[in-house]
Parts: structure tokens; C-alpha cells; sequence
């Protein structure tokens, strides 16, 4: 029942207990429903003004509505309920090194597309979901501009709450990429098989995810892949987003080809049927064009996939 509403027992649904018979039992009824209705609506009155007193996030002040959970994806796993803990300890102190000045802010959430960790040399790839914090919307040049002067405090106070529940602080993992370069403002830790990681570059975020929320099939398949590009273009792809599930075959049979995300583009790995390894094709943030299948390898990887001319006109692979 919402706010406001009252029950079929209310002297607006059943007119005929006050009305219809004229007795002092009658009134007494009718006397005690006034009642009752009275103290409802005041009880919602007094409820909607501690909301509007409260709900101020948008102009910086602080909100005892901030600490929100998304219970999508939950499984209430040890390790679940673990980094939930930790993230909302992770708000609190957040909350206390920008003196609860950070404007628009959604506290706790689960990622849609997952909090991206080492899993191995120059490579990150998505969990399955992950918990974090994130500060930015309305008012994002004020709010960068407090969190860059308090950012030591932030993540000061981040690295206590975590070295709590045993998580410490590591070193960068090579080849990864971070926006701005500024290690001073970012931060990887690691714990069992917790990973965590905040930054300060742009807003604030961060977010735990544990190791095992990748499966061990999409693991195996990003290492493969991010092998097959590093020998290519001898350097570390940093991220591959993909599902194993995502794996197609070729129209002839002969070869399987799969897109993955990078941090920016797409990228197109293929190999023939049967064959452990892969082969980086190309990363790509448009088309693909006609031309770029000119060998007999690509033609037979790729025959009858969409592809665009010169002259943007649509086609198919030949």
C-alpha cells in the first residue's frame, strides 16, 4: 500500500459504518477512524519532509540516502558479502575525506559491464559484475575540483578500510592502461583473491571484484587472445572484453572468429577449426571495409560477412 492510501476499512471505502445506522456505537467508530486517519496523515506529512530535508545531493550537501545496494546479480556468496562490506566502508570514508562535498554521488551499485583486474602480463579483462563506488552528474567541475585537493586523504582512507579485511596496496601491473598517467592519483591492492582499485583522475571510483567472478573458460580465451596480439603488434592489448559463448563459425566451416572489446575499438581475432591458437586481424572503431580481407586466409576466415567499399556502399566478404 503506498504512502497516503488508506485500507478498505476506512470511512471512504465503507461509508455505511458512519452513515447508515444512528447509534453512539455508530460514533465511536466513526470517532476512532478520524482519528486514526489523522495520525496517518500526519505520520506521511512528517516522512516527506525528512525526505526533502535529506534528499540534497545534487547541490553538495550531504544525504542519508547515499549508500544505495542493487541486489542485481547478488548470490550472497562469503566473498560477495565480503567486498559489499568493504565497498561500504570504502563510501564512508570517502564521505569523511571530502567532508560530504561531492555533488551528485550513487554510493553502491553492481556494474553492468564489471570491474576489469589483472589476469595476467598486460592484461585486464571484465568480471561478471563487480561492487563499486562513483561520484560525478551534476555538478562534476566542483566536484573535481574537491577530490583532486583531498585526494590524499581519499585514498589514505581507502587503503585503512581495506587493509581491515587484509587487502594491501600493490604495485601498478605492467602494461595496464590509466587514463591521465598520473600515478599519484589512482591506486591497485590486492588480497586472497580480491582485487580493488581507485582513482581520483577524473571524479572519483572504485570498485573490488573477486578473481573468481571471470569463468575460467572466458579467462583462458582473453590470455589466448591477448597472446595473439602482443605477437602481432608486439606490445600488451592492456584489455579484451569477450565472452567464449561469442565464438562463431565461418560460413565454409573451416574457421572460427570472435570480436572482442578493447579499451577503445574492437578487435578481431580468427583461427581455423580445430587450432588452439589464434590470429590477431585488426582493431577497428568503424566498418569493416572491403579491402582490408586481402589475403586467401581472410577471404575463407570472413566469406559472406558484411563489409563496406570505398564508397561506404554495404557488401559482403568475397
Amino acid at each position: 500500500m503506498e504512502r497516503g492510501e488508506f485500507e478498505q476499512g476506512s470511512i471512504e471505502a465503507r461509508p455505511s459504518v458512519v452513515y447508515k445506522r444512528k447509534s453512539s456505537k455508530g460514533l465511536l467508530v466513526s470517532t476512532i477512524l478520524f482519528a486514526l486517519i489523522a495520525v496517518a496523515l500526519g505520520v506521511c506529512l512528517a516522512i516527506t519532509l525528512m525526505q526533502k530535508g535529506n534528499d540534497k545531493t545534487s547541490n553538495g550537501a550531504k544525504s542519508d540516502k547515499e549508500v544505495v545496494v542493487d541486489s542485481k546479480d547478488r548470490s550472497d556468496t562469503d566473498s560477495e558479502k565480503k567486498i559489499l562490506a568493504i565497498v561500504t566502508e570504502a563510501a564512508e570514508a570517502f564521505r569523511t575525506a571530502t567532508a560530504g562535498d561531492y555533488g551528485h554521488y550513487e554510493a553502491i551499485k553492481v556494474y553492468d559491464t564489471g570491474f576489469a583486474f589483472p589476469i595476467g602480463d598486460g592484461i585486464t579483462a571484465p568480471s561478471n559484475h563487480s561492487y563499486g563506488l562513483i561520484s560525478g552528474g551534476e555538478g562534476l567541475e566542483g566536484v573535481q575540483k574537491n577530490i583532486l585537493s583531498a585526494k590524499t586523504k581519499i585514498l589514505a582512507g581507502i587503503s585503512k578500510v581495506l587493509s581491515k579485511y587484509g587487502i594491501k596496496k600493490i604495485e601498478e601491473p605492467a602494461g595496464l592502461l590509466n587514463w591521465g598517467n598520473e600515478p599519484d592519483s589512482y591506486a591497485w591492492y590486492k588480497g586472497g583473491n580480491i582485487y580493488c582499485h581507485a582513482s581520483t583522475y577524473y571524479g572519483f571510483d572504485f570498485a573490488c571484484a573477486d578473481e573468481g567472478w571471470i569463468s575460467a573458460e572466458n579467462k583462458e580465451l582473453i590470455l589466448k587472445l591477448a597472446e595473439a596480439y602482443k605477437k602481432k603488434e608486439n606490445k600488451d592489448v592492456g584489455y579484451l572484453g569477450v565472452d567464449a559463448k561469442d565464438i562463431a563459425t565461418s560460413s565454409n566451416g573451416k574457421y572460427e572468429r570472435v570480436e572482442a572489446e578493447e579499451e577503445d575499438a574492437v578487435a578481431s581475432f580468427y583461427r581455423k577449426k580445430g587450432d588452439e591458437n589464434w590470429t590477431y586481424f585488426t582493431s577497428r572503431q568503424a566498418g569493416p571495409y572491403c579491402q582490408e580481407f586481402n589475403t586467401a586466409e581472410l577471404k575463407e576466415a570472413y566469406a559472406g560477412e558484411k563489409c563496406y567499399d570505398s564508397k561506404g556502399n554495404e557488401s559482403v566478404v568475397k
